[in-house]
């Protein structure tokens, strides 16, 4: 809880027993104000998750093989957990964020050929996604998994 919302809420009561408000105005206030706060703690979220092993790296470079949904306006993602298993090892990909158009805005993790996974801090702004797009063709099979937390932004 910030210290602006404690002082705020601070001011209701305040407020309430100087002008003699009833009780259940300044609860109703309170609630307001406390589910206005709810409203921007972060949230889990799945950025990335594919059917098993169902995941072609034969493609040539920077060919989109699978998308993720786009961070809703008004929010902000951080992906903290990053996975994407190999069953058959062939060819390169590598991860990406997306802009709002979706074009290729930034590589997060370049020449992925084996089984990776590991933890970051990698921010999405409203309207990016991350994404997984082809380096180098090989018949490689693999399947994605990331995640981490979403929040509104004021």
């Amino acid at each position: 809880m910030s210290l602006s919302t404690l002082f705020s809420i601070n001011d209701l009561i305040n407020q309430a027993r100087g002008d003699n408000i009833t009780i259940h105005q300044d609860i109703d206030r309170l609630v307001i104000e406390m589910q206005k706060l709810v409203g921007y703690q972060p949230k889990p979220e799945i950025f990335l998750k594919s059917a098993n092993n169902n995941l072609s790296s034969n493609v040539a470079d920077g060919v989109l093989i699978f998308p993720g949904g786009k961070i809703p306006a008004g929010h902000r993602g951080a992906v903290r957990d990053f996975n994407l298993s190999y069953t058959t090892v062939a060819g390169t990909v590598r991860m990406v964020i997306l802009d709002a158009s979706g074009n290729i805005r930034i590589d997060v993790l370049r020449g992925i050929s084996a089984s990776t996974n590991g933890v970051g801090e990698t921010v999405l702004e409203e309207g990016e996604a991350l994404a997984v797009v082809g380096q180098t063709a090989g018949a490689g099979i693999f399947s994605v998994f990331c995640s981490g937390t979403i929040q509104k932004v004021r």
